[in-house]
């Protein structure tokens, strides 16, 4: 069985700009970890993000 970490961002983050902050180190660290976790791939959890729903476009056309 997988593990799951999920973020839920109903309230936080407020602004169009405090998703994409957050949204654009989410994925910078994702992509470092990724590039030297490389062997260790099968082993690491899923990561999931629930944005509100005024957020939701933004963030489904980043990820």
């Amino acid at each position: 069985m997988q593990a799951w970490v999920i973020g839920n961002w109903k309230q936080n983050p407020a602004t169009s700009h405090d998703v994409d902050l957050l949204l654009n180190n989410l994925l910078t660290t994702i992509d470092a970890k990724e590039q030297a976790d490389t062997e260790r791939s099968s082993s690491r959890c899923q990561l999931m993000v629930a944005p509100s729903c005024i957020h939701l476009a933004a963030v489904s056309a980043r990820v």
